[in-house]
């Protein structure tokens, strides 16, 4: 991460490890923390698996790996959220077990408030990407593809991988999704990972702030893995 000092803010948007092993927690407090304390790191598949490619099977529980990266994480593991530099509020979701919780949607809810409050916009960060909802983004090709990347096209708009599909979102993640769609005058833009390409998409959202609601897009950036390629950075600058 030599290029860090140089940005305001450095977001890593999940699978920073392979699989979750006590060498790969020290890895992330070594290699990142020691080195940049305020990173922000969202958690992703990869981080809170200890079954990767093996041939037993894990019986532990997903809150106890999560407790297990949590020793390590500097941020509320599940959400945080600050302002930078006075003008938007960057806020970390964890979604990347295909799920959000209630306690995420309360927060979230509140950081909506206070921002159209203040005047400031939301950008999320998260693990999996969103449905759009938009029909013509059934079959989207990624942009560019790492030396790990699957460059079938993904169906985004209300395809069965992502979050905000109809047929296997459970109600708590139902609930986060709306909330996001329906707060597009203050959510401008998502920034996620997961498959390991780059991406680029629109999530259908909405205005509902005046009589009438208004139809408003929300760019969803999918990023590409850092470890691929020899690296992998998006700079993102806010005016």
């Amino acid at each position: 991460m030599p290029l860090a000092p140089l940005f305001d803010k450095t977001i890593i948007t999940g699978d920073i490890i392979d699989y979750l092993t006590w060498g790969a927690v020290e890895y992330i407090q070594r290699y990142i923390y020691d080195r940049h304390p305020e990173t922000l790191l969202v958690a992703g598949g990869h981080d809170v698996s200890w079954e990767c490619q093996g041939k037993v099977r894990d019986t532990s529980s997903l809150e106890s790996r999560q407790e297990i990266l949590q020793t390590v994480w500097k941020q509320d593991l599940y959400y945080h959220s600050e302002v930078l530099a006075d003008k938007v509020m960057l806020v970390l979701l964890n979604n990347g077990e295909h799920r959000y919780y209630s306690h995420q949607t309360e927060r979230l809810r509140a950081d909506i408030r206070k921002a159209r409050q203040e005047e400031r916009v939301v950008i999320i960060f998260q693990h999996e990407p969103l449905c759009t909802r938009n029909e013509w983004e059934t079959a989207v090709v990624p942009l560019r593809v790492s030396q790990n990347g699957n460059p079938a096209p993904r169906n985004y708009h209300n395809g069965r991988a992502f979050i905000g599909n109809t047929e296997n979102t459970d109600g708590e993640s139902m609930d986060m999704y709306r909330l996001i769609t329906e707060n597009a005058d203050v959510v401008r833009a998502v920034f996620c990972g997961h498959t390991h390409n780059e991406g680029y998409t629109e999530i259908s959202g909405w205005d509902m702030t005046g009589d009438v609601p208004q139809k408003r897009m929300i760019p969803q950036y999918i990023l590409d893995a850092a470890a691929y390629d020899r690296g992998h950075m998006q700079m993102i600058t806010i005016r």
